[in-house]
């Protein structure tokens, strides 16, 4: 009697799973925390497919080792608190830096906190949606240095706010190190990821192309296909301003040009990194 009702309940389990796999789409899961994309999910324009492969499509790795061996020459021997803002390639340059220092990242786009928070859990990450605008983020005096990355001081930023915020966070002497391009072109090209094309994943494809506005403006526009059918779409405004500009904003929060880094090798054309210093 007892294994005629144990057989029955098995049975009705077995009905009950195969009709919830049926009916479920393919997800492909890192574990029960993260999803990293579901068919389902339609209305998501940067979706977390595309999140999770920020690392395969835009990290440059000798780029941001070049960019950490720069840091790494203002170090202090006695504390180093480091604050990242903008974060497009995933948590690499966290990981190169752990070792060296505490580095807090923050970035407006929350499903890369999300991903980065899982995938890199030894750093520390933070949804921060209007870090040009509001300078209570943070404590005063809260950074040894800071970063600017991922060519966020061109992105769609009140870039006189950004700079006095930093200048609020960061210590008295302490480093500014900021992403920057010599022209637009170079800007354009810059925000391009060399995968652009490739097939990233079984079906599902990724490119993008540039919009020009005006002399100044342009959007970024990203595609992600799978195989003939879904497409989502995604379309991210860049403002350039010239180097004399961002130093100019710089000096006016009390920032001190150190050091414009331009990097030698073809690769990098027409891209550098600005090193200031709080006065």
């Amino acid at each position: 009697m007892y294994l005629f009702i144990i057989t029955i309940f098995l049975a009705c389990m077995y009905v009950y799973f195969s009709y919830q796999s049926k009916n479920n789409l393919e997800t492909f899961e890192a574990n029960s925390k993260f999803v990293l994309y579901n068919k389902n999910n339609t209305n998501m324009v940067y979706d977390n497919f595309y999140i999770s492969l920020i690392d395969e499509l835009f990290f440059d790795k000798e780029y941001y080792q070049q960019f950490c061996n720069i840091i790494l020459k203002n170090i202090s021997n006695v504390y180093n608190n480091h604050l990242c803002i903008g974060i497009k390639h995933g948590g690499h340059i966290n990981e190169l830096l752990l070792n060296n220092m505490n580095t807090t990242t923050i970035s407006k786009i929350k499903n890369i906190v999300l991903y980065c928070q899982y995938k890199y859990p030894k750093n520390v990450y933070h949804y921060k949606h209007d870090y040009d605008s509001n300078s209570y983020i943070f404590d005063e005096k809260s950074y040894t240095m800071i970063s600017l990355i991922d060519s966020d001081v061109y992105c769609h930023n009140d870039i006189y706010g950004l700079f006095y915020n930093i200048s609020r966070w960061i210590i008295h002497k302490g480093y500014l190190y900021v992403d920057v391009y010599d022209t637009i072109e170079y800007l354009k090209k810059g925000v391009r990821t060399v995968n652009d094309g490739n097939f990233v994943e079984q079906n599902y494809k990724y490119n993008n192309d540039i919009e020009t506005i005006d002399t100044k403006m342009f959007y970024l526009k990203e595609n992600i296909q799978n195989g003939c059918f879904e497409k989502k779409k995604y379309k991210k405004e860049f403002i350039f301003h010239s180097i004399d500009k961002i130093i100019y904003v710089a000096q006016e929060c009390g920032f001190k040009l150190e050091n414009h880094f331009k990097h030698s090798t073809f690769k990098y054309q027409g891209r550098g990194i600005l090193v200031f210093q709080k006065e």
